[in-house]
């Protein structure tokens, strides 16, 4: 998982909770999702997710829109920003 001041944080634990959305970007795609993994501790981290292996399972539902999501970088902020068409 990525941290607020852009490092890498690793994690092992359970999913407990996966939030994001596919959109277009340039020709391909871009996933943004933010995640809360559970520790063996019970403690949860929560973050942005870069990339993840699962060992055993994940439950995930993906919901389709009727409206594609673009992501193009905004000049004013920088920001990949977002349009629905």
């Amino acid at each position: 998982m990525e941290t607020r001041a852009g490092g890498k944080r690793p994690s092992e634990g359970r999913v407990s909770f996966l939030k994001g959305n596919c959109a277009r970007i340039e020709g391909g795609w871009h996933v943004h999702v933010h995640a809360t993994l559970g520790d063996k501790g019970f403690a949860a981290q929560s973050g942005h997710l870069g990339a993840g292996t699962v060992k055993v399972t994940v439950e995930v539902f993906l919901l389709r829109v009727p409206f594609a999501i673009h992501r193009k970088k905004e000049e004013a902020t920088g920001i990949m920003g977002m349009t629905f068409e």
